[in-house]
C-alpha cells in the first residue's frame, strides 16, 4: 500500500506539471461532449460487475483511487460494468451507451479502450491482469494515448500535393491495429480515395483487402468448373503483390491464395511448393508460416 502511494504521489507530481488532470463522464454521449470541448481523447474501462475478481480489484486499487486522475495525462474517464450492455433492463443506459458498444465490443474484461476526441476509437487493450500495478496501468494508458499521438503527427505534415497528402492518411491509419483502421476509418479512407483516385500510394488496396470475397469468386469456381488453366487468377494476385505499402500478413494471404490456385492446376506442385516456401520466409514465426511448413511436408492431404 506505501509503494501504491508513493507511486500515485510522483505520478501525480510529474503530471501535474504538464498536463491538466483527467476528470470523469457518467456515460459516452457525455464522455463525447466533454472530451470535444476540451480536446481531451476518452478512456473507457470495462470490468465487467461485482463478479468479476479482477475487475473489481483494478477498479478498487488504480480506477477508484483519489489520485488517478491527476496521474493521468488529460483524459476523460468513463467506467463501464457489464449489467451497462444493451438489454432489456438496462434500456436508458443501454441508448446512452449504445455508439460506445456499436465502436467496441470488448470479448475479454477487464480491458480498456481509448477513443480520440471526435469518438473515434484508436486502442484497445482486453483481458488485463489482476495483479496489475499502477506504474503497469498507467503505462498502458500512455501507450494507447502514444498511439493517437503518433497518428495525428503522421496526418500533420503539411503539404499541397494530393499524394502525399494521401500517404500521410494512410501512414496515420498504419499506426492503428489493422481491424481499427479497417473498421473505424472509413471516412478517413474516403479522403484516401478522393486524393489519390488512382491509388497509386496502394492505401486503399491495403484497406480494403479481403481475402474470402476474392476465395468465393475467383478461386473456388475454378475448381468447380475443371478450368486447365489459371493463369488470369495469379496475374490478379501477382498485381495484388506490387503494392508498396502492403504489409506482410497480407502478402503472406496472397501467397497462400497463389498456392490453392497452384494446388489444383496440374503439373504446378513446384510452383505450389514455391508460394508456401514464401510464406515462411516473409514470417517464419507467424501462424501462416506454421501452417505453410505442414503442408510441405509430405503426409500432408490437401483440402481443395
Amino acid at each position: 500500500m506505501r509503494l501504491q502511494k508513493l507511486f500515485f504521489m510522483v505520478a501525480t507530481v510529474l503530471w501535474l506539471s504538464a498536463s491538466t488532470q483527467a476528470r470523469r463522464a457518467e456515460d459516452f454521449p457525455a464522455a463525447k461532449e466533454l472530451a470535444k470541448s476540451e480536446g481531451a481523447d476518452i478512456l473507457v474501462f470495462y470490468h465487467g460487475g461485482e463478479w468479476c475478481r479482477a475487475g473489481e480489484q483494478l477498479k478498487s486499487r488504480v480506477w477508484n483511487h483519489q489520485n488517478f486522475e491527476a496521474a493521468l495525462p488529460k483524459l476523460v474517464l468513463l467506467a463501464i460494468k457489464q449489467s451497462d450492455l444493451p438489454d432489456e433492463a438496462q434500456k436508458q443506459r443501454q441508448e446512452k451507451n449504445k455508439a460506445l458498444f456499436k465502436a467496441w465490443q470488448p470479448w475479454n474484461f477487464p480491458g480498456l479502450a481509448l477513443f480520440d476526441s471526435e469518438g473515434r476509437l484508436v486502442a484497445t487493450r482486453e483481458g488485463l491482469n489482476v495483479g496489475m500495478q499502477p506504474a503497469e496501468f498507467i503505462a498502458t494508458i500512455k501507450a494507447m494515448v502514444a498511439i493517437r499521438e503518433k497518428r495525428d503527427q503522421c496526418w500533420g505534415v503539411e503539404t499541397n500535393r494530393s499524394r502525399e497528402q494521401a500517404v500521410a492518411l494512410g501512414k496515420g491509419l498504419d499506426v492503428l491495429e489493422f481491424s481499427i483502421a479497417s473498421r473505424h476509418y472509413k471516412k478517413t479512407l474516403d479522403k484516401i480515395k478522393k486524393l489519390d483516385p488512382k491509388d497509386r500510394c496502394g492505401y486503399v488496396g491495403v484497406y480494403e483487402f479481403k481475402t474470402n470475397p476474392f476465395i468465393e469468386g475467383k478461386i473456388h469456381p475454378l475448381k468447380r468448373k475443371g478450368l486447365t488453366t489459371h493463369q488470369e487468377v495469379i496475374a490478379e494476385l501477382d498485381t495484388m503483390l506490387e503494392n508498396p505499402v502492403r504489409p506482410i500478413w497480407q502478402q503472406q494471404e496472397i501467397w497462400a491464395m497463389k498456392s490453392a490456385v497452384y494446388a489444383f492446376w496440374s503439373g504446378q506442385e513446384k510452383n505450389h511448393s514455391e508460394c508456401l516456401e514464401k510464406i515462411i520466409a516473409l514470417d517464419p514465426e507467424s501462424d501462416m508460416a506454421t501452417g505453410a511448413r505442414r503442408q510441405l511436408e509430405s503426409d500432408y492431404k490437401r483440402a481443395w
